[in-house]
């Protein structure tokens, strides 16, 4: 459905204009939450191809056009551009219009169920299944699976879930769950299967999903759209003071789903900033100070100008390019990238928080992965620098300079001799 009742789905439809377009040979070509960003038709490679074949969409998604209507778009534009493309016309208008109408809804809805307070009074998911021309028996089984929505099995089951799949996921109250005489259950992870994408291509790859959950659809769609948000959410209360800031700021981040999507979001950006290799001074907003941290701080006479916490590209790049000796236990002392791509969770749930007031810097102590109390992680902040950015001139904002790893009883150490002050959590 193009429309929310007899109005038009707005957040649907900034989900689909907030596309790049994107020519790809094949299907294989971007998987995932890749979709999220990028409108693409598998072989549509000429810039005003894709343009067209994007038009017709949008009326799709914004005007409610039927099929019949997108079937003859699609005919007149691949024969306007000469465009050879594999399969039948009505087979392959039929997965464009069908993929992108769902794949937009779903993503709007899940916008408007990222709602904190709507999320307060209905804080269930329920899986619905219905009939489908490509049949699934794990989608069949999962109808009327009540799961709550900060569950991380929304995040690879959320509709749809594979070519044609008709399933849909409804918000419910503990009333709604009460009514119907349902029960919330808490999924076991099953192991992932390998699924080989992309044979006859003569570009097979080999991708890991889950069962029922065709390759490409094991994710939540607009779910990096709400990483998007989240972040420039976080460069808006940069510019307020600091205390609303980090009270605006904590609400924003404080449903599970917000702080996955940006973390999945800042991932993505780690990706394409260490595959460039030639930084724009760009920064990225990872988190906020807390408002109790903020208030200590205040206390110590170091008083924050903005509750931001981001990191530039350039320094990203520092952390993963420059080479650290091993400390004197044999432990390395940089964090592995999949560490680093949790940032903004680590930011967000820290073992510890320590204070380095002659610095002005705040540590960050974390767990690397695999977990252990010997090792810990730093992300070193530091409150009120100043970074040149190319879209905002010089802004003021506390900058994550360094991210290492060292032993726990170097920091116990530190603490002891006054050198550092542990102002939140502990180190054990």
């Amino acid at each position: 459905m193009a429309a929310y009742g007899s109005l038009p789905f707005k957040e649907q439809i900034d989900f689909f204009r907030d596309k790049l377009n994107l020519p790809t040979k094949s299907y294989t070509d971007i998987q995932g939450a890749a979709h999220d960003q990028a409108f693409v038709v598998a072989g549509a490679m000429k810039a005003d191809l894709l343009v067209d074949l994007r038009a017709a969409v949008d009326r799709v998604v914004s005007s409610g056009v039927g099929f019949d209507a997108f079937k003859a778009d699609f005919r007149n534009i691949a024969a306007k551009h000469g465009w050879a493309y594999n399969g039948g016309a009505n087979w392959r208008a039929q997965v464009i219009y069908e993929t992108n109408l769902s794949q937009s809804y779903n993503a709007g809805r899940e916008a408007q169920m990222a709602d904190p307070e709507l999320r307060k009074r209905r804080p269930y998911g329920c899986y619905k299944h219905y009939q489908s021309p490509n049949e699934r028996p794990e989608h069949a089984a999962w109808d009327g699976m009540v799961v709550l929505l900060d569950d991380p099995w929304w995040d690879t089951h959320s509709p749809m879930n594979g070519w044609g799949c008709k399933c849909k996921k409804f918000m419910y109250s503990q009333a709604d769950v009460e009514r119907r005489g349902l029960k919330v259950t808490r999924p076991v992870a099953e192991p992932l299967e390998d699924r080989v994408i992309g044979a006859r291509s003569g570009n097979p790859q080999t991708v890991r999903v889950p069962p029922g959950i065709d390759p490409g659809f094991d994710y939540t769609p607009g779910k990096s759209t709400l990483g998007r948000l989240a972040e420039r959410g976080l460069g808006s209360t940069a510019r307020l003071p600091v205390v609303p800031g980090a009270e605006a700021s904590a609400q924003m981040m404080a449903p599970p789903v917000v702080r996955r999507a940006l973390t999945t979001e800042f991932g993505a950006w780690t990706d394409q900033v260490l595959a460039v290799q030639r930084p724009g001074n760009v920064a990225f907003n990872l988190g906020a100070l807390t408002p109790k941290i903020v208030e200590l701080l205040g206390a110590r006479g170091l008083v924050p100008e903005s509750a931001t916490i981001s990191i530039l590209d350039k320094d990203l790049g520092h952390v993963f390019r420059d080479s650290k000796p091993p400390t004197r236990a044999g432990l390395p002392k940089k964090p592995s990238l999949e560490d680093f791509k949790r940032l903004p969770e680590l930011l967000d749930q820290p073992r510890a928080v320590l204070l380095d007031q002659k610095a002005n810097r705040l540590i960050y102590v974390f767990d690397p992965a695999p977990a252990g109390r010997r090792s810990a992680g730093k992300i070193v902040v530091e409150v009120n620098y100043v970074l040149k950015t190319a879209a905002a001139g010089k802004i003021k904002t506390n900058s994550v300079r360094t991210v290492t790893l060292t032993e726990t009883i170097s920091l116990e150490k530190e603490v002891a001799a006054g050198v550092l002050e542990l102002v939140v959590g502990k180190l054990r």
